[in-house]
């Protein structure tokens, strides 16, 4: 599936489309947690239940937009 946020608006397709500037892999629980803001970026990093490739930034920004 891809992510695209642009002009403040957030779009979601099936398969991929394009290069990502952001590659996120977790199980469904971390990403749940996270999306909540239950469980910190930095520890599902440490214990490597959240990879990225690409900026965490994006990662924070893309958060911002499930409050």
């Amino acid at each position: 599936m891809a992510v695209a946020i642009a002009g403040g608006e957030l779009s979601v397709e099936p398969g991929l489309t394009g290069a990502a500037d952001l590659s996120v892999t977790a199980d469904s629980r971390t990403w749940l947690r996270y999306l909540a803001s239950k469980k910190g970026i930095v520890r599902a990093l440490l214990t490597r239940k959240l990879r990225l490739v690409g900026p965490l930034g994006l990662l924070v920004r893309f958060g911002r937009c499930f409050a």
